[in-house]
């Protein structure tokens, strides 16, 4: 057992420095990214067939299962508000797509 701990700590701080860097630097993450198709990227079946998502370039900063712009296309983007504020409200697909 104090084998597997020895081999877990690590591991664990690589994993939470990471987490940290993350944390720090999604910002600059966020800058870098690639237009695909869904299924090519993550293997999963895509949400919507031939659409080009985005995924970004750093993979191990991601989810492996999901596309960057997933929380667009959940539908709760227009949804979003802080403190009453809705500052998505009147964004649609069109000018989503000619922002980019």
């Amino acid at each position: 057992m104090s084998l597997a701990v020895l081999k877990y700590i690590p591991k664990a701080a690589i994993a939470v420095l990471g987490e940290v860097f993350v944390w720090l630097f999604g910002w600059l993450i966020a800058m870098s990214y690639f237009k695909a198709e869904e299924s090519e990227v993550t293997g999963y079946p895509s949400q919507f067939p031939g659409k080009l998502r985005e995924h970004l370039k750093w993979r191990w900063a991601t989810t492996f299962d999901d596309c960057a712009d997933a929380h667009w296309y959940s539908g709760r983007m227009p949804l979003f508000s802080i403190f009453g504020w809705m500052p998505f409200k009147n964004l649609t697909q069109e000018r989503y797509e000619l922002s980019i």
